[in-house]
């Protein structure tokens, strides 16, 4: 498979490479403040909430599974805001460099139909996790917040210990071998899975495909990962194929258990990233059209299917999501709930949130003006 300079040191752990390629830190002025960095007490309670959920799940539960089950949106109250500041806002929250790649007119990634805009455009939350990079976007994507205490992790080191992922990976892993004009004997295969299974349980160890796949089935809900194709030099050569992008379904679960509501998320740098829509109304819910298709027509891969699965991935998308299609492109509903439907913690973190953004960037003319008289009439009184 095609690999970056990023995937091989996200491989090999080179910590310092990595620190090269990819910083942690956002450059000098563009300082970064998400919800969840600025509440943090909030951002605790909801994180008590999406673990209990966990726990739940697992336990063979599917009465509460609402924190599980959210979606995120910028807060609506972000549009009312002049252009200059909404950007200022955006540039706290928001990948810029991630957006810029994804949006790359000569490879676009997201937001490339006119027919899905603006409703459905898609914005890169930041996350700093490198190594915990995937798990930070999957509860950014559902809640607003970051894997701090590592329970999503441990939930997914859980799933890929207990469910039975194995048989299913191995087929379409050696298909995938094949295809590329190699193979490995059983031993090598069982290495692999070990190394995947390994990798889940260490906090801050990078992880890849196999564990999207089990991340859908612990939260129960398709996963669509977008990302671009090419991989490139510095002189702007492709070297690569990048396998990331595609739809990741919880094929191993029953469908009624889980939900139809997708999570998108991109892979970009070597690096994890959740993509979010802009709410439209907090009364209402807000229905992105994430499209599964290409620029050039063609659908996004399925991953992990069963050989006998093969040629039949249209079918199974609609069996697994919510289809229709905008101008010809075939799209998969996202819904973000009304906030009054939303888990009581994360109703709290936006209004917070919101409540912040009007304290920090809203000013009061009229009170300005009565000072300005005000001070005014003492100078002249001074004056006199």
């Amino acid at each position: 498979r095609g690999e970056s300079l990023v995937d091989i040191a996200l491989k090999f752990q080179h910590q310092e490479i990595l620190k090269v390629l990819c910083p942690d830190e956002a450059p000098e002025g563009a300082v970064k403040r998400l919800p969840s960095h600025s509440f943090p007490s909030e951002a605790t309670a909801i994180s008590k909430q999406v673990s209990a959920c966990l726990e739940d799940s697992f336990k063979g539960g599917s009465q509460d599974l609402l924190a599980l089950h959210s979606t995120f949106a910028l807060p609506f109250e972000i549009q009312g805001f002049p252009e200059d500041i909404k950007r200022r806002i955006l540039a706290e929250v928001l990948d810029l460099d991630a957006r810029e790649t994804l949006e790359d007119e000569s490879e676009p990634v997201i937001n490339w139909s006119s027919s899905l805009l603006p409703h459905s455009r898609l914005h890169p939350l930041h996350n700093g996790g490198m190594g915990d990079c995937l798990l930070h976007s999957a509860l950014l994507a559902t809640s607003g917040i970051e894997d701090r205490d590592l329970a999503l992790r441990s939930a997914l080191s859980r799933a890929l210990k207990t469910l039975n992922l194995y048989p299913r990976w191995l087929e379409a892993r050696a298909r995938e071998a094949a295809l590329n004009g190699y193979r490995a004997d059983d031993w090598q295969w069982r290495k692999e899975w070990s190394d995947l299974v390994r990798t889940a349980q260490l906090p801050k160890a990078s992880l890849e495909q196999t564990h999207v796949w089990a991340l859908a089935h612990v939260l129960r809900r398709p996963i669509i990962m977008y990302g671009v194709h090419s991989i490139k030099n510095f002189r702007d050569e492709v070297v690569g194929l990048a396998q990331h992008q595609g739809i990741y379904l919880p094929l191993l679960l029953e469908r009624a258990l889980c939900s139809t509501n997708p999570l998108a998320l991109a892979y970009v740098r070597g690096h994890y990233v959740c993509l979010v829509g802009e709410e439209a109304d907090p009364s209402g819910s807000t229905l992105i059209q994430l499209p599964v298709m290409t620029p050039g027509g063609a659908l996004l891969p399925v991953h992990f299917l069963r050989d006998m699965e093969v040629g039949r991935e249209a079918g199974i998308v609609r069996e697994w999501l919510s289809c229709r299609s905008v101008d010809g492109i075939l799209c998969v509903e996202q819904r973000c709930s009304a906030r009054a439907e939303r888990p009581p913690a994360c109703q709290v973190l936006v209004a917070r949130y919101t409540e912040d953004l009007r304290r920090r960037f809203v000013t009061k003319p009229v009170a300005c003006e009565v000072d300005d008289e005000a001070g005014e009439g003492q100078r002249n009184e001074a004056t006199d």
